[in-house]
């Protein structure tokens, strides 16, 4: 009976160390500036949103590499360090730019398919809105391309076609004088020192989605 008892013990604990220990199952080296060559396959860095990352299944240098859990082809994949993180994209593997939005991330962690906030989504690329406001921003110092309106905003950013990642931003989305509000990416590659914004309002069914969301109030044109 304890030798029965003991086999168990060893057995469970094995299987815990499994699950817990990575296994690399593919070899990663450093190429060039944020790429990779990863079972003999170039992977080269791109500058899309957040993605979640998986398990880790390499290591080059100090640079874990990770699966991204909705990419089952592997097409994109997460570099994370110490100090730094981010996509990287199969050389080889064409990014859609356009056709059915499939995927969109709200900011940079939050990944929709279904749901309200995808009906939201749904709503900004049909332009279906309830109103629209013109709101003046400031640069944060000067010279910058930043504002105090890309603090008060988060992107959008939504995938195309088989894409599992987002990959296009379209705008940015946020909580301005009250409203839950749309802004379109052109507005952001103004670069002047007074900035002028559409505030595109979202309709009713939204305006409480992101009420946790700081509020921020900016003077009002028109």
């Amino acid at each position: 009976m304890k030798k029965g008892i003991s086999l168990f013990v060893a057995i469970t604990l094995i299987l815990l160390c499994l699950s817990s220990c990575d296994v690399f199952v593919k070899k990663a080296q450093r190429a060039a500036e944020r790429s990779f060559i990863i079972d003999g396959e170039k992977y080269i860095g791109t500058s899309i949103g957040f993605t979640e990352e998986g398990r880790r299944i390499a290591k080059a240098d100090s640079f874990d590499i990770m699966e991204i859990p909705e990419d089952k082809d592997h097409n994109f994949l997460a570099v994370r360090s110490f100090l730094d993180d981010w996509t990287i994209v199969k050389e080889s593997y064409v990014i859609p730019t356009e056709g059915e939005v499939t995927v969109a991330y709200l900011g940079w962690h939050e990944r929709v398919t279904k749901g309200i906030k995808w009906e939201m989504l749904q709503s900004i690329l049909n332009e279906d809105f309830q109103g629209e406001f013109i709101i003046k921003g400031k640069e944060l110092f000067e010279g910058s391309y930043a504002s105090d309106v890309d603090n008060a905003t988060q992107y959008i950013f939504v995938g195309y076609e088989d894409c599992p990642v987002g990959t296009d931003v379209i705008g940015k989305f946020g909580n301005i004088n009250g409203k839950l509000v749309f802004i379109k990416s052109e507005d952001f590659n103004i670069k002047e020192y007074d900035l002028k914004y559409t505030c595109y309002i979202l309709n009713d069914e939204y305006q409480e989605l992101f009420k946790e969301n700081v509020n921020n109030e900016f003077p009002v044109i028109s």
